[in-house]
């Protein structure tokens, strides 16, 4: 299996920063739940994305309401969701964590910080976890 990722933040400079990181890695860029949900509703089964980070502040739709549809629907279910955001309010991490998400990782202002943390997430996500094969998502 082909590592991917779909990444849904509608920050450039997040993104890019995403890119230098991920050097690797194909990624694919949506900004908002609404091209997400296009995307992923385009796509066959041998495309679908190993993970999914996402930011919550997205334009149109925050974030948790496409955690939940993701998580329910039996194709992407499997699919670990890692949040990436700069919301600190533990009701809405907690509410993250509830509609399904795998992990949240908080954004701060320091880009120093969260190339650190997104290191991390490479390292543990897509090298230390053994993720769900495609056959997998249909079992």
């Amino acid at each position: 299996m082909s590592l991917n990722i779909l990444l849904i933040e509608d920050s450039e400079v997040d993104y890019e920063l995403f890119g230098r990181i991920l050097k690797d890695i194909p990624v694919r860029w949506v900004k908002s739940t609404k091209e997400a949900s296009s995307y992923l509703a385009k796509i066959s089964a041998v495309e679908f994305p190993s993970i999914i980070v996402m930011d919550l502040n997205l334009p149109a739709e925050n974030g948790i309401k496409l955690i939940y549809r993701l998580k329910i629907d039996p194709q992407f279910k499997a699919i670990p969701i890692i949040v990436l955001s700069s919301i600190s309010d533990l009701k809405e991490i907690d509410a993250c964590y509830e509609m399904g998400a795998n992990a949240y990782i908080e954004k701060t202002l320091k880009t120093q910080d969260i190339a650190l943390k997104l290191n991390c997430l490479v390292d543990f996500w897509l090298k230390a976890v053994h993720l769900p094969t495609v056959k997998d998502l249909y079992d």
